[in-house]
């Protein structure tokens, strides 16, 4: 039996969660999957990308989910569900924004949600071993981890005369490299400026900088992107919200390049089996970093954990998901139904 799936995307935006969701369409040559965006951007104004939002997600439940044998989606998407459905929800993290109240507030509301919808939901797909134990501790045992997954191909070491070429086109060939990762406060970029700054080195941030800091930032393409993780001599990551994994910490592992983070949330699992350091010291960073300095070396443990993490390996995962999940509701129907002729 062919088993037809809505994928309900929150929005087409390049966030880490919408990423993970992108891959989801490596399961369209194994079931009839829909992918439908519930907000296209179109509008710049956010009252009225909440209103195309929430229009699109309810008639969709009133008019299109009965087309479905299972549907997923995220926390976002948690409302109007039908419980005869099967419902697979993916959650990343939750950490209500420290500096932003209507976010904050946004967020607590899909939040508290998501908890009423819990007897509605068949699975939630967690992306670490933290987040599974979350839950179970709240009293709800309906989970299962499936991993971020990566392109592991698009990590392979550059050519060093490239390598090279990039130090000296960004003017990076003087002095070891920190990548800080992206300049935003909840990552902790701005604490970690101040904690390094004083170091002999390039502090390199890249993409689009939330808050303004006086380091090197780059606009750069993925591929010159993953070849800034290789010449780094360390990444560092002092996330300060509880995190569901941490992408760039798993990109910089696939460079061979060694990582320094706060651990928190999903990142500790990630740093704990792929060798890497942990600081839960702020007064501890700058001594860990020369440290790493002095020992830099590329790290192989770390990369043959990270490596693990391949498209193929999230695509098998899910499709067993969904298949067990669907022969259950098909074993349940077929019970209610003898059940009911057994009374007749």
């Amino acid at each position: 039996m062919n088993i037809k799936v809505a994928h309900l995307i929150t929005s087409n935006n390049k966030s880490g969660g919408n990423l993970y969701e992108s891959y989801l369409q490596a399961l369209n040559d194994t079931f009839e999957i829909n992918h439908i965006v519930l907000n296209l951007n179109r509008n710049k104004i956010k009252l009225l990308k909440a209103i195309e939002y929430f229009w699109t997600l309810y008639r969709f439940s009133r008019k299109e989910y009965l087309k479905y044998d299972i549907s997923i989606r995220n926390e976002q998407g948690c409302f109007f569900m039908d419980k005869t459905k099967i419902n697979i929800v993916i959650f990343h993290h939750y950490d209500p924004h420290p500096n932003n109240l209507l976010i904050r507030l946004y967020q607590k509301i899909l939040y508290k949600n998501l908890l009423k919808n819990l007897p509605k939901i068949d699975m939630l797909v967690v992306v670490s071993e933290y987040w599974q134990e979350y839950f179970k501790k709240i009293g709800f045992t309906k989970t299962t981890i499936i991993y971020n997954p990566f392109e592991i191909e698009k990590y392979a070491l550059h050519n060093l005369d490239d390598l090279e070429k990039f130090k000296y086109q960004y003017k990076l060939n003087k002095k070891p490299i920190v990548y800080i990762g992206n300049a935003q406060a909840i990552k902790g970029a701005h604490k970690v400026y101040e904690t390094l700054k004083f170091l002999d080195v390039h502090l390199v941030t890249s993409g689009i900088s939330q808050i303004s800091l006086p380091t090197i930032n780059l606009d750069l393409s993925f591929k010159q992107y993953t070849m800034l993780l290789q010449i780094s001599s360390v990444v560092v990551l002092m996330s300060q919200i509880k995190e569901g994994w941490n992408r760039v910490a798993h990109e910089a592992i696939l460079c061979h390049t060694p990582v320094i983070g706060s651990g928190s949330g999903g990142m500790n699992e990630l740093l704990t089996k792929s060798d890497q350091q942990i600081c839960n010291d702020w007064s501890k960073l700058e001594e860990m970093v020369i440290e790493t300095l002095k020992g830099y070396s590329k790290n192989e443990v770390g990369y043959n954990y990270a490596k693990q993490f391949s498209i193929d390996k999230f695509k098998l995962d899910w499709i067993k998901l969904i298949n067990e999940l669907h022969c259950l509701k098909m074993k349940a129907m077929d019970t209610k139904v003898l059940h009911s002729k057994s009374h007749t």
